[in-house]
C-alpha cells in the first residue's frame, strides 16, 4: 500500500501542477494583454492566481512586471519600490531587454509618480539604452517624452528642450505620424517652458499640420485651444480669441461650446468690450454643461455689480446658486452611479471567482478519479500478481519434481555404467591377451622392468573380439567416422579405447612414447579430420560405445 500511495501522490501532484501551470500561463497572456487598455481589469486577472510562489521564477517576473505595470498605470500607489528592483534585476541576470528595459522604465515612473525627479530621469534614460539600437524607435521616444517631462519639473527647461528633441528623432525614425505628434507637442511644451514661445507656436503649427493630414478634427480643436493659451499667457489677447474662435469652427461639439463661448466671454472682458463678453457669457448659459452656466451667471453677476446694477447682480447671483445645487445633484447621481459600477465589478469579481472554485471543484474531482482509477488499477495487478506467482510456484514445483527424478535417473544410469566398466574389466581380464599389458595388471608388473610386448596374431583376435563383446556398436561407428582406417589402425583404436597407456604401447610397437602421441596426431587429423586443437584421439574414442 505504501508503494501505491507513493506512485499515486506525485502522479496527482503532476497532474495539478501540469494544469495549474496552464492555467497560469492562460491568466498571465490575458492580465499582460488587459494591462495596455484597462488596468484594472489586469489587476483582477491576477487575482486569479492565489500562490504566486509557485510560479517558476520567469512566470514571477512575467507577474510582477504586469502588476507594476498595471498598478502605475491604473493610478494606484505602490507601496515601495522592492518590488521594481527585484523584477529589474533579474531581467538584468537574463539579459533580457524587452523585460528589462519595461522594468526601467516603470522604476522610473514609479519615482516621476513620487517627485523624485531626478531618479525618474536616470531610470528612463536607462530604458532608453537597454533597447537594442535600431531596435522599438517608436518606444525610445516615448520613454525620451516622460524623462523631458521629468526635467520640467526639475525646473531645467534646457535638459527638457534637448531630451523632447531626441524624442523626436526617434519618433520620426520610427516613421509613426502619432508618435511623432505627441514628440512634438511635448517639444512645443518644452520651448513654453523656456521662455521661447515663437518656437514652441511653430512647433505647434507642424503639429497641426500633422492633424490635418490625419483629418483628426478633435485633436485640431485641442490645439488650437492650446495655441490660444500660448498667446494669452504672452498677452496677446486678440491672437489668443483668433485661436479660439478657430477651434470653435473646427470642432463644433455641443459639450465643449459652452465653454469655449465662457472662454471667449473672459477674452473680450479682458479687452473692456463688456457688451461681447455679456453675449457669449449668456450663449455659454444656455449650453447644456451646468457647470459654466454657473461660471457664466457668477462672471455676469460680477459685471453687473461693477456697473451697479445690484438687484439684477442678486438675480444673476442666485441663478448661479440654483445651478450649482443642481450641478451638486448631478454629481450625486455621478457618485450612485460610479457605486453601481464598483458594485456591478465586485459581483462580477465574485462571479469569477465562483468560477475559480467550480475549476478547482472538477480538477479536484479529476485527481480523485484518477486515484480511484489508480486504487482499481492496483488491485488487479496484486491480483494478477498473486496467480503469477502461484502459477511459479506451481511450475517450479513441477520442475523440482522433474529434476529430481532426472537427478535419479542420471544416479541409476551412473551406477549402471560403474557395474557395466566392472563387468568389461572383468571380461577383459579373462582374456590372455590382457594378460601380457602391465597397465592391465599392476600387481604382477609392479616389481619388473618394462620389455617389449610381444602380440600374436591370436592375441589381436581376441583383442577384437573382447571389444566388439564389451562395445558391440564400436568397429561400426569407428569406421563409420573414419572409413580410411587401416586394419593396424582399428588395432591402435582399440587399444586406446581399453585406456592402455603409453608405455605399454611404445612396447607393444617398439617405438618412443613421441611416436605413438605422432601416430594419435597423425589419425585424428587424417584419418578422422579432425581440426579442432582442444580434443584428442582419447578423448574422440571414448565418446564412441
Amino acid at each position: 500500500m505504501k508503494r501505491l500511495l507513493l506512485l499515486i501522490i506525485p502522479l496527482c501532484l503532476l497532474f495539478t501542477a501540469c494544469r495549474n501551470r496552464k492555467h497560469h500561463t492562460e491568466v498571465l497572456s490575458e492580465a499582460a494583454r488587459l494591462s495596455d487598455s484597462i488596468p484594472s481589469q489586469a489587476l483582477m486577472k491576477l487575482e486569479e492566481i492565489k500562490n504566486v510562489k509557485r510560479l517558476s521564477t520567469a512566470e514571477q517576473a512575467e507577474y510582477d512586471l504586469i502588476l507594476i505595470k498595471s498598478m502605475l498605470r491604473s493610478g494606484n500607489k505602490l507601496s515601495s519600490d522592492s518590488i521594481i528592483h527585484a523584477t529589474t534585476q533579474y531581467y538584468l541576470n537574463h539579459n533580457d531587454s524587452a523585460g528589462l528595459h519595461q522594468a526601467l522604465y516603470y522604476n522610473g515612473l514609479y519615482h516621476y509618480r513620487n517627485a523624485r525627479h531626478d531618479s525618474a530621469v536616470l531610470y528612463f534614460d536607462k530604458a532608453v539604452k537597454s533597447i537594442p539600437a535600431g531596435n522599438d524607435n517608436d518606444r525610445k521616444a516615448g520613454y525620451k517624452r516622460a524623462a523631458g517631462y521629468s526635467c520640467l519639473y526639475l525646473g531645467d527647461a534646457e535638459a527638457a528642450v534637448k531630451t523632447q528633441t531626441e524624442g523626436l528623432q526617434y519618433a520620426r525614425a520610427a516613421n509613426d505620424s502619432l508618435s511623432v505628434i505627441h514628440s512634438l507637442l511635448s517639444l512645443a511644451e518644452a520651448y513654453k517652458y523656456n521662455k521661447n514661445t515663437g518656437q514652441s507656436l511653430e512647433t505647434y503649427r507642424q503639429v497641426l499640420d500633422l492633424i490635418r493630414e490625419r483629418e483628426d478634427r478633435d485633436m485640431e480643436a485641442s490645439i488650437l485651444n492650446i495655441v490660444s493659451g500660448v498667446y494669452e499667457s504672452d498677452n496677446r489677447i486678440e491672437d489668443a480669441l483668433h485661436y479660439k474662435n478657430k477651434s470653435q469652427q473646427v470642432k463644433r461639439n455641443r459639450q465643449e461650446v459652452p465653454a469655449v463661448n465662457l472662454y471667449r466671454a473672459l477674452l473680450f472682458d479682458k479687452l473692456d468690450m463688456h457688451d461681447s463678453a455679456r453675449h457669449y457669457a449668456q450663449l455659454s448659459i444656455k449650453g447644456d454643461n451646468q457647470y459654466v452656466a454657473d461660471l457664466a451667471y457668477a462672471f455676469l453677476s460680477k459685471s453687473e455689480a461693477k456697473q451697479g446694477r445690484y438687484a439684477d447682480a442678486l438675480n444673476l447671483s442666485k441663478n448661479s446658486e440654483r445651478i450649482f445645487n443642481s450641478f451638486l445633484s448631478g454629481i450625486h447621481s455621478a457618485d450612485m452611479q460610479q457605486k453601481y459600477e464598483k458594485e456591478k465589478l465586485e459581483n462580477e469579481n465574485n462571479r469569477l471567482k465562483i468560477k475559480q472554485r467550480e475549476h478547482q471543484f472538477y480538477l479536484l474531482m479529476s485527481a480523485f478519479l484518477l486515484l480511484l482509477m489508480l486504487i482499481v488499477l492496483y488491485f488487479i495487478r496484486v491480483n494478477n500478481r498473486r496467480k503469477n506467482e502461484k502459477t511459479a510456484h506451481e511450475n517450479r514445483m513441477i520442475r523440482l519434481q522433474h529434476e529430481n527424478l532426472l537427478l535419479k535417473q542420471q544416479q541409476e544410469i551412473s551406477v549402471l555404467r560403474e557395474k557395466e566398466a566392472i563387468l568389461r574389466e572383468s571380461l577383459f581380464k579373462k582374456i590372455s591377451f590382457f594378460h601380457k599389458l602391465p597397465s592391465w595388471n599392476r600387481e604382477e608388473h609392479n616389481h619388473h622392468e618394462q620389455q617389449k610386448i610381444k602380440i600374436t596374431p591370436h592375441d589381436w583376435q581376441e583383442l577384437i573380439n573382447g571389444i566388439r563383446d564389451a562395445y558391440p556398436e564400436f568397429l561400426d561407428k569407428l569406421k563409420q567416422h573414419a572409413p580410411t582406417l587401416s586394419d593396424d589402425d582399428v588395432r591402435f583404436c582399440c587399444l586406446l579405447k581399453i585406456n592402455v597407456n603409453m608405455q605399454d604401447l611404445a612396447d607393444i610397437y617398439c617405438v618412443s612414447k613421441a611416436a605413438v602421441t605422432k601416430r594419435k596426431y597423425r589419425i585424428k587429423t587424417e584419418k578422422f579430420q579432425i581440426a579442432d586443437n582442444s580434443l584428442n584421439l582419447d578423448t574422440v574414442l571414448q565418446q564412441m560405445q
